[in-house]
């Protein structure tokens, strides 16, 4: 509310005669520390077989490709990473999109609520990724006056929220910055702030993977839980550096779970990932004709492999 994400209804929107819609509002906990809590409009909810979602048109993705971006991200000699504060809050929303984000709120739980109106983009609207991008890139094309290699940057080495770029060198980051942070400025973002490559920073998730700035290296982190999450969670404890592992029983789902876990969009971990799917295949291999049990238990030859990748692969 502070921020004019949500302001009360004044009275001439009272007397609106077009759609209106009330939500709830729910939290998304992430592992953040600048944004531990994002607050988010249930723009899905249905209410008699609709939801505001079903009112705005979705459009096209609008995000660049992960792996171009991660590609690039490699290629340049000194990397930096840029994190836009409260991104889809930064765009307006027009009146009819409002209308549809109607909510009840009050700071004091004894008084009566009052009907506020979601003011902007939220993350949750359907069209909230496309609308919050090309924001960005129209702020990018408007005023590349001020710098056309900055503005190209910003359109092309951008995921989301996430600017991930660099040059030759550190001074040319360090300039970079500072043209990205007057463009953006132009239209009304700013940034949290910026890790540069063989800085002191802790190592974090990036694109996915986990990259430690000060080395300038990317840490994959395999998934080595056979029994799947519950509410997100994991169920029991993965397998930690060091430990011989030893499986249980597995399962054809537990290896189809195990293989497909994984996350390596660059390939780094290939000479891994292709044993796991060859054990996929050798299961496949041994019920040619039948139709899959998933609940069968594999052969001892593929657990020995898997116990073998696994245990390789926690080292």
């Amino acid at each position: 509310i502070s921020r004019g994400v949500f302001t009360l209804e004044t009275k001439e929107e009272q007397s609106y005669s077009g759609p209106k819609f009330y939500v709830s509002l729910v939290p998304a906990y992430k592992d953040s520390a600048s944004t531990p809590l994002r607050v988010c409009v249930n723009s899905s909810n249905k209410y008699k077989g609709w939801s505001p979602n079903d009112c705005m048109i979705q459009g096209p993705s609008g995000l660049n490709s992960l792996y171009d971006v991660s590609v690039r991200f490699r290629w340049y000699k000194e990397v930096f990473h840029l994190d836009l504060a409260k991104f889809y809050n930064q765009i307006e929303s027009a009146l009819y999109d409002a209308q549809l984000r109607r909510i009840f709120w009050h700071s004091d739980p004894n008084q009566q609520p009052h009907t506020y109106l979601t003011r902007t983009v939220m993350f949750g609207d359907v069209c909230g990724g496309i609308t919050a991008m090309s924001a960005l890139r129209m702020t990018a094309d408007l005023y590349r006056n001020l710098s056309a290699r900055a503005a190209q940057k910003l359109k092309s080495d951008s995921y989301c929220d996430d600017i991930i770029s660099g040059a030759d060198t550190l001074q040319e980051c360090e300039q970079l910055y500072s043209e990205m942070t007057d463009i953006v400025g132009k239209g009304g973002f700013s940034f949290k702030g910026i890790t540069y490559s063989h800085s002191d920073k802790e190592p974090y998730q990036l694109l996915g993977i986990k990259w430690h700035p000060k080395p300038d290296k990317l840490e994959l982190v395999g998934q080595f839980n056979l029994q799947g999450k519950v509410k997100g969670k994991l169920i029991d404890v993965p397998y930690l550096k060091g430990e011989l592992v030893e499986l249980g029983e597995v399962t054809v789902k537990q290896l189809w779970r195990l293989a497909m876990s994984q996350f390596d969009l660059l390939g780094l971990a290939a000479p891994f990932f292709i044993r796991l799917k060859l054990c996929m295949r050798d299961c496949v291999s041994s019920n040619a004709g039948e139709k899959m049990n998933w609940s069968k238990v594999v052969s001892p030859e593929i657990k020995t492999n898997l116990e073998e990748i696994v245990t390789e692969m926690t080292n």
